[in-house]
């Protein structure tokens, strides 16, 4: 399940920026944590998972 959850992170921080990434693992993370803390799945699949983001940096030239 853990593999499956950073799959999951990867594709879903391809394009998308860095807070959002971490927003949306933060709001999972904690549904995750009540739900093994309510006995509703045994373990917290979110734990030490490593969040990635695409950035794209973009140069803007300007004719004088």
């Amino acid at each position: 399940m853990r593999h499956d959850y950073h799959l999951f992170l990867n594709k879903f921080g391809t394009n998308k920026s860095l807070e959002t990434v971490e927003k949306s693992n933060a709001h999972i993370r904690g549904c995750v944590q009540d739900a093994v803390e309510e006995h509703i799945i045994s373990k917290d699949f979110t734990r030490k998972a490593v969040l990635i983001f695409y950035f794209i940096v973009t140069h803007f030239h300007y004719m004088a």
